[in-house]
């Protein structure tokens, strides 16, 4: 009796120490993630020498795009040798060079988003969304130095894929002024617009003409402001002027009030038949297509593709077969 009694009054204690141990690791994370950069620490690890880039690998991603590192991730995960090649210095693509840190997510039951794996690990690292980009650059930054089997290359340019047939074997880029060739087991294309396949041959389309429209997408402009007068801004843009403003999660029509919807949008015109989609015949490979602008260069309209004696003979790798 006596034990329990010593047990009952202090309970409370031992309930609070409990819960400090549970929450201990989840501090820890939260440390390791929302941390400040000490002044001068570099977001960017080191991109290797061109005598450090092996003759093959297993897997080779081109583009440093969220889906990009995503690929090479769990290809190192999954025990290959994996190189990924960067055109810019900075990892993320869209979400960190293109600052588009409000991702558009969707949940299932209970609120649980249905994205999982890899993408909740940045998802949560990065503290959600919209997340701040210089954090999401140092998760990006944090998922590629933790795997030991993985090679990142940046900046490189003027990327071909190595074919033998119809098969890509590996891939040229210029890097640090020269030309380097790697062979590779599997080739995993993470570019915006699909570049190396459109370069190694692969049929495709252009815009919208898949579906019988002609154009593209609009692109979305993200802009930084600083030294902002929100209140000026709240005096200059009064509600009876513009209509009030979208609430929290009220994104888009339908959301033109905070805690309701808004008044439904008005109705669309009838849309003109659309062409009938092209056939398969009519789908056209990579080289003779028109050049798509935004991706990897060169353009379209100079892609080849890289054969053995194009490049000097010490960075030449090509199978022995």
């Amino acid at each position: 009796m006596y034990i329990i009694d010593r047990c009952v009054r202090y309970l409370p204690q031992i309930l609070i120490l409990v819960l400090l141990a549970a929450l201990f690791p989840v501090f820890i994370q939260l440390w390791t993630v929302y941390r400040p950069l000490p002044p001068g620490e570099r977001l960017l690890s080191p991109s290797p020498a061109i005598s450090e880039i092996a003759e093959s690998y297993d897997v080779v991603v081109v583009s440093s795009e969220p889906e990009g590192i995503a690929a090479a991730v769990s290809a190192t995960r999954n025990g290959a040798r994996t190189l990924l090649l960067s055109e810019r210095d900075t990892v993320g693509g869209l979400m960190t060079a293109g600052m588009l840190n409000l991702i558009d997510i969707d949940r299932g039951h209970l609120w649980r988003l249905t994205t999982r794996g890899i993408f909740l690990e940045f998802y949560r690292q990065a503290g959600g969304s919209p997340f701040d980009v210089e954090r999401g650059i140092r998760v990006f930054e944090r998922m590629l130095e933790d795997e030991e089997l993985l090679t990142v290359i940046r900046p490189i340019d003027d990327v071909l894929p190595l074919m033998q047939g119809n098969a890509v074997t590996g891939m040229r880029f210029t890097y640090q002024g020269q030309a380097v060739e790697v062979n590779a087991g599997r080739v995993i294309d993470a570019s915006p617009d699909g570049d190396i396949a459109a370069a190694a041959g692969a049929p495709f389309t252009f815009g919208q003409e898949d579906y019988g429209r002609e154009g593209t997408m609009a692109a979305t402009l993200v802009m930084h402001f600083s030294g902002v007068d929100w209140s000026g801004v709240r005096r200059a843009a009064p509600p009876e002027n513009f209509g009030p403003a979208p609430g929290l999660l009220h994104h888009g029509p339908g959301g033109g009030r905070a805690g309701g919807p808004g008044p439904p949008p008005p109705p669309r015109a009838p849309r003109a038949a659309r062409a009938a989609p092209p056939t398969a015949r009519e789908l056209r490979p990579g080289p003779g297509s028109p050049e798509p602008r935004p991706g990897l260069r060169p353009a379209l309209r100079r892609l080849r593709t890289a054969r053995p004696g194009d490049a000097p003979a010490r960075l030449q790798h090509y199978p022995s077969e």
